[in-house]
């Protein structure tokens, strides 16, 4: 799809600086593909850290949180976006990018699970 728009992946990237504006480029034009997909594809092509993966860990944490009133079942483009907003609010206290904080939320939630803490 994206060469068949007469666009280079690079052409993409290089037109849309912003990596929100970018994600959602992407997604439009390659079906399958998911606003969480598409945030990991950035952060660990083009360390797009400005980006959340909103994933079920993610998700788990934000709920035990009381960032959200529980984990929802599936989620659409414009509740990712609410999801992610609500995190990189939460997220601004640590003085670290969304992406960042994400990412070590992922690794204690998983390591959590599978320990049979959670």
């Amino acid at each position: 799809n994206i060469y068949g728009c007469g666009l280079s992946l690079r052409e993409i990237q290089e037109k849309y600086s912003d990596p929100s504006e970018l994600r959602t480029v992407l997604v439009d034009l390659v079906p399958g593909l998911g606003m969480k997909q598409a945030s990991m594809y950035l952060r660990n092509v083009s360390n797009s850290l400005e980006l959340a993966v909103i994933d079920s860990h993610v998700l788990k944490y934000m709920s035990i949180m009381s960032l959200i009133k529980k984990v929802p079942s599936s989620i659409s483009k414009v509740r990712y976006l609410a999801k992610e907003n609500i995190l990189t609010k939460y997220t601004k206290k640590f003085g670290y990018p969304v992406g960042c904080v994400d990412y070590a939320i992922w690794i204690v939630m998983r390591v959590a699970q599978k320990g049979g803490y959670l």
